[in-house]
């Protein structure tokens, strides 16, 4: 039988002895009525939160253990996300301090389990006093990443840290805007010591450029601890007129400088030379002067970075590109990224990259979101690869303004004579196959990606600028074996009198994710010797190569 529920006193009986009975009866028994006679009583807020914290513990949500909702709540905050303790954007701190308070008042269950995980609380902002002491008490002994605001000198954030200057094992440091033009001698005074440093962020609120700001002085590197952080590896500069002093830059793996006041050519590669160990370094919008001065002979040059994989390099006021094989003496596995490359500084690129050899897969793609070209190269190891994005004032798709661009672009990867796999994804792929070397005997796999978009329900009918697209491969890839076609286009032209030794034809056509209609089944046979297939899709494919392109953006390491 079931038991009996006629008041408060019951309820708390059954919900400290049996949930399992408490859910039947309060199914069964317990109507709405009642309730809210029951609601009259003196002690029935504390029975109804026993009763629901009794029957909350039978939801799914709640069988979890511990450990795994706190995984769950780890991953659910922005500061997991790859790159964001390496970010400049202090609003993104804010987000991350938000996405802890919701996730922890959701209930009672949920709080205790999130105010009992001492890494759910590793992010400490030092701008808020209550935040920083609330973070503090809750983060207890474990490493954490402090957020903190020039000036530290006798403030009560500059106690704080010193309080748990052991336990940071990164800092971001944001410079105010009306400190923007300041190089902080005395900040070795208000820093305290901190041995287990392993990533240093400085960053000044501030605009784009400001020619009012002093250039960046190498010669002259404030010190910003009193002692050095022997276990620093990851250093990030943001929109700075100065670099700190007193870094160990013979231990730093990744270095990011960004948006800075302009700094002197050669007083960069001094810099840099000390970076023995570097991994990951990225140079981008920052204005280089006095380039001039690496023509005259410099036994120093070029930079010997033997340990690099990774090097970004953005567009700066005066194009340096040039000057890559002289600045920098490439490692054999390399990725090399290059942003924002103008029409104007296109002549200046080298002829070829060594690296560039081993190169065989090649992937291009014009009018993105932003005007311009974007190349990416890959070898068959993941260590070894190219990304250039190129910028060009006039509308991609006119061939007359691309002409020129993309010469100078392919130049940079040499011949071109061991790429086997090719990409190209355009508005127009016979306008763009114009652009490649007239012969490229190796390329036996072509991919074709009309990037246009269509109104829903509506499919283009003329199939002449994808033929005339395979006359050109004809002659343009003449050992080509199998070509794979993405298009929004009706009819599908036919291949086996253009393309002799062709052995596979595979065409996609792209539909729509809003397309209600159904798709028909995929369509297989074989004839003259070609394999033909049809499918259809809602989307266009994904062309990015693995490792090439930034996930997170250009910082991303």
């Amino acid at each position: 039988m079931h038991q009996s529920v006629s008041n408060a006193d019951d309820l708390i009986s059954l919900a400290q002895t049996s949930p399992e009975a408490l859910n039947k009866a309060s199914g069964s028994f317990l109507e709405y009525d009642k309730l809210q006679c029951l609601e009259r009583t003196v002690n029935v807020a504390t029975s109804l939160a026993l009763v629901k914290s009794s029957r909350n513990e039978l939801t799914p949500i709640h069988k979890p253990p511990a450990e795994i909702i706190g995984r769950i709540f780890q991953l659910a905050i922005p500061s997991n996300v790859p790159g964001f303790l390496r970010s400049d954007d202090f609003e993104a701190m804010k987000t991350d301090l938000r996405a802890r308070i919701v996730i922890s008042h959701v209930c009672v269950r949920w709080r205790a389990i999130a105010l009992d995980m001492a890494t759910f609380w590793s992010t400490v902002d030092m701008t808020s006093q209550p935040w920083a002491l609330a973070g503090l008490e809750r983060s207890k002994t474990t490493f954490i990443h402090v957020f903190a605001r020039y000036p530290l000198h006798n403030t009560v954030a500059g106690s704080l840290l010193a309080s748990r200057a052991p336990l940071v094992c990164g800092l971001s440091l944001e410079m105010p805007p009306q400190h923007q033009s300041i190089v902080p001698d005395e900040l070795a005074m208000a820093l305290p010591p901190l041995p287990n440093l392993e990533c240093l962020c400085i960053t000044t609120d501030r605009g784009e450029y400001d020619r009012i700001r002093p250039p960046i002085d190498l010669e002259h590197r404030p010190r910003i601890f009193p002692c050095p952080p022997l276990r620093l590896t990851k250093l990030i500069l943001s929109n700075q007129c100065w670099f700190p002093g007193g870094i160990p830059l013979g231990q730093l793996t990744h270095l990011r400088i960004t948006n800075g006041t302009p700094c002197k050519y050669l007083s960069l590669m001094a810099f840099l030379r000390q970076c023995v160990l570097l991994q990951e370094l990225v140079l981008a919008y920052s204005p280089v002067t006095n380039i001039e001065d690496a023509d005259d002979e410099d036994d120093e040059l070029p930079v010997e970075l033997p340990h690099l994989r990774f090097l970004t390099l953005g567009s700066t006021r005066r194009p340096w590109c040039g000057y890559l094989p002289l600045t920098f003496a490439f490692p054999p596995t390399l990725i090399l990224r290059l942003f924002g490359l103008e029409e104007a500084g296109i002549q200046s690129l080298p002829q070829s990259l060594a690296f560039t050899k081993t190169l065989d897969t090649l992937v291009y793609q014009d009018a993105s979101e932003r005007n311009g070209i974007i190349l990416q190269a890959a070898g068959p190891e993941p260590s070894c690869g190219l990304l250039i994005h190129a910028q060009d004032r006039c509308p991609p798709y006119t061939i007359t303004s691309l002409r020129p661009l993309p010469k100078f672009l392919f130049a940079l990867m040499g011949d071109l004579t061991n790429i086997t796999r090719l990409t190209i994804s355009s508005l127009l792929c016979d306008m763009a196959l114009p652009l490649f070397p007239t012969i490229m005997p190796s390329v036996v796999f072509l991919r074709l990606v009309e990037r246009v978009r269509l109104p829903v329900g509506l499919t283009w009918g003329n199939e002449y600028p994808l033929q005339n697209a395979f006359y050109a491969s004809s002659y343009r890839f003449p050992n080509l074996v199998e070509i794979e076609v993405w298009s929004p286009r009706q009819f599908i032209p036919q291949l086996a009198c253009v393309l002799k030794r062709l052995k596979r034809y595979t065409f996609y056509h792209i539909r729509g994710e809003k397309d209600g209609l159904n798709d028909p089944p995929p369509t297989v046979f074989c004839e003259d010797g070609v394999e033909f297939r049809e499918y259809y899709a809602k989307q266009e494919p994904d062309i990015d190569l693995p490792g090439i392109r930034p996930a997170h953006g250009l910082s991303d390491w």
